[in-house]
């Protein structure tokens, strides 16, 4: 990416898209840039010990950028939006006080939605929302990756993971701790696919891999279907090489 001069930042930048579209790797580039911290916004790494199959990102991946929302929480302990929200908006104060740039990644669309277009929730009834308009001075980039490469980066991913069984010694190793594995199981894809497999629910290593490989994919369409909604965000084109932004991107 070019250097970006004489620009007036927003308050708030989210970067969403679908999964395996490169939203770490920006949301980091992003924050060196323009002096940030980064929100995650992913139903699955706010838990401790959901570290490979939710592609949580490491200490060398950081690059120094401070990250939040992410390993605060016990496995099987309740998160969902309204908490998010809660905690979400709780940290846009506190890094903007800093006089840091907050930066929201991830792909839980609802998570990122709840705050971008602020919901309110009713007091006895969490469930029970209303929006109260889009949230001033925010930019949403949305990524939007070509479909086959999608899906390469999905299998090649799905791979990684695999090498040397880390995925399947983290789903041994949970269950070993106590986890149960009917609340793995409803994390779903990974956590849900190696937990089957463990009880013996498919015939091979190769078919487990091959329908998980499948029910990654149908997931990152429904993300994409999702994130259409977004008539504001500012669609970003993923190619095999990569993102590109211009220095028109934070207009």
């Amino acid at each position: 990416m070019k250097s970006i001069k004489n620009k007036k930042y927003p308050e708030l930048i989210v970067v969403a898209g679908p999964t395996a579209s490169g939203k770490t790797s920006l949301g980091i580039e992003l924050a060196l840039r323009f002096d940030g911290e980064i929100i995650s916004a992913d139903s699955r790494q706010v838990y401790r010990g959901l570290d490979v199959g939710s592609g949580k990102v490491t200490e060398i991946e950081k690059k120094g950028v401070p990250h939040h929302l992410i390993n605060i929480l016990e496995p099987e302990q309740k998160y969902n939006v309204y908490k998010f929200q809660k905690d979400c908006t709780m940290l846009i104060s506190e890094i903007v006080s800093r006089g840091k740039l907050p930066i929201i990644v991830g792909g839980t669309g609802l998570y990122i939605e709840s705050v971008v277009e602020q919901y309110q929730f009713s007091r006895y009834f969490k469930r029970s929302k209303k929006k109260l308009g889009l949230r001033p001075n925010t930019l949403v980039l949305n990524l939007n990756p070509d479909r086959e490469q999608i899906k390469f980066n999905i299998q090649k991913r799905l791979l990684e993971r695999w090498k040397n069984e880390e995925m399947l010694k983290e789903v041994q190793d949970l269950i070993k701790a106590g986890v149960s594995k009917a609340w793995l199981k409803s994390l779903g894809l990974e956590y849900k696919f190696v937990t089957q497999f463990i009880e013996g629910g498919f015939e091979s290593e190769e078919i487990m891999l091959e329908k998980l490989n499948t029910a990654s994919w149908q997931f990152a369409k429904r993300q994409i279907t999702f994130l259409k909604r977004w008539r504001y965000a500012k669609e970003i084109k993923v190619s095999e090489d990569g993102i590109s932004l211009t220095e028109d991107f934070l207009a």
